[in-house]
């Protein structure tokens, strides 16, 4: 059917009236979407907020564009400022490279402090949302460490509690003013709690947040050490991964663990020092000593350690005193082993190893001067 052109003239107006306030909805630009939610308007505001998260890679891909208009809006807290909150999530990390941290990180805390207040339901889906959006910042948002803190104390919910961890983890060192909360919230259920379930997840996020601190190593390193004794395996694991994160600093925490009793301590603090690699080169002495570990997932561990850590000087020395000190055949062999495979990195160890290789044949020191013989021809191979 053909519309006079008056007729058509109406029809576009219908359609312009109807498209606007779904414009949103569509991957439209970021000045159309700002436009949107500086409309004023409940449902366009909505569909605005709402269009980030159905197209959130195209939006995305324009955070930075976008953080400042919807920073403005935050800050004038007009009627649309809870969707412009969600479109400042839902476009993710990129938005801190258009809106500062100076700038942005006061208004995100304003809205956190105000959510503080348990009974303030709606108010707290805008706090919890504006924490994730905080954490953004990573190391830069230190100064919403405190009110995070308030927030999680406010949280008698662990799901609340969870947004917080997530926020203190992407801050990194600068929430090390938050470790005695975290010690809090990592000790165990009571007895009879019927939260049990909920506060052991959140003990195993927990951890992982004290692995993004390093500078509180020597208040969370300890604990995490302890934990490597218990029988929660998705605890223990955690624990593992947070010790090796922390990198030098816990070493001395994980080093008295390679004496336990228990080989299945001795060879989870020794994979420990494994994912450290360089870092921990301070306790190459106690993992040569364990190189030939009666158990042996311990001693692969141990020569996995030592390769980890690389051919240093330390890791050189602990070796060479081992095979001087002659304490068993399997340990001398193993380290002799070890240090052929570092090559000319290993050239300090030849004396020892001439000597080994001196000892007169047929005897018991059969089997140790072929190895001796084979780590000099690879470490002079090399030279």
């Amino acid at each position: 059917m053909k519309l006079s052109p008056g007729w058509t003239s109406v029809v576009l107006v219908i359609l312009s009236c109807l498209l606007t306030p779904s414009a949103a909805r569509a991957q439209g630009t970021a000045d159309a979407l700002i436009s949107e939610l500086e409309s004023g308007d409940g449902t366009r505001c909505m569909d605005a907020g709402n269009a980030t998260s159905q197209h959130q890679e195209h939006y995305t891909a324009m955070a930075a564009k976008l953080a400042p208009g919807l920073l403005n809006i935050l800050e004038t807290d007009g009627p649309c400022a809870s969707s412009a909150l969600s479109a400042l999530l839902n476009i993710g990390p990129g938005a801190a490279e258009g809106a500062p941290a100076d700038r942005a990180v006061p208004v995100l805390v304003k809205i956190i402090e105000r959510g503080t207040d348990p009974e303030s339901f709606g108010l707290r889906n805008s706090a919890s949302s504006a924490i994730l959006v905080v954490g953004n910042y990573g190391a830069d948002a230190g100064p919403a460490v405190p009110v995070i803190e308030r927030w999680i104390r406010s949280s008698a919910d662990y799901s609340d509690r969870r947004y917080g961890l997530m926020a203190l983890s992407e801050i990194g060192d600068p929430a090390a003013p938050a470790v005695p909360l975290l010690l809090e919230l990592f000790a165990p259920s009571a007895e009879g709690d019927e939260n049990a379930y909920g506060k052991e997840e959140l003990r195993r996020e927990v951890v992982q947040v004290l692995g993004r601190i390093p500078s509180a190593a020597a208040q969370s390193g300890p604990v995490l050490a302890a934990a490597l004794r218990g029988e929660d395996w998705p605890l223990i694991g955690a624990a593992s991964d947070a010790l090796a994160s922390l990198g030098a600093p816990a070493v001395q925490f994980v080093v008295p663990l390679l004496s336990d009793s228990d080989e299945s301590v001795r060879e989870g603090s020794m994979k420990v020092l494994v994912k450290m690699g360089a870092a921990a080169a301070d306790a190459a002495p106690q993992i040569a000593a364990h190189v030939a570990d009666e158990n042996w997932n311990v001693r692969y561990s141990a020569t996995e350690a030592l390769s980890a850590i690389g051919p240093t000087p330390a890791v050189v020395k602990a070796l060479v005193e081992l095979v001087e000190a002659g304490r068993s055949e399997d340990a001398t062999t193993e380290a002799m082993k070890q240090l052929a495979s570092y090559g000319n990195a290993a050239r300090a160890a030849l004396p020892a190893l001439r000597k080994v290789a001196a000892q007169a044949k047929p005897n018991a020191w059969s089997t140790l001067a072929d190895a001796a013989v084979e780590a000099i021809k690879r470490i002079e191979a090399n030279q």
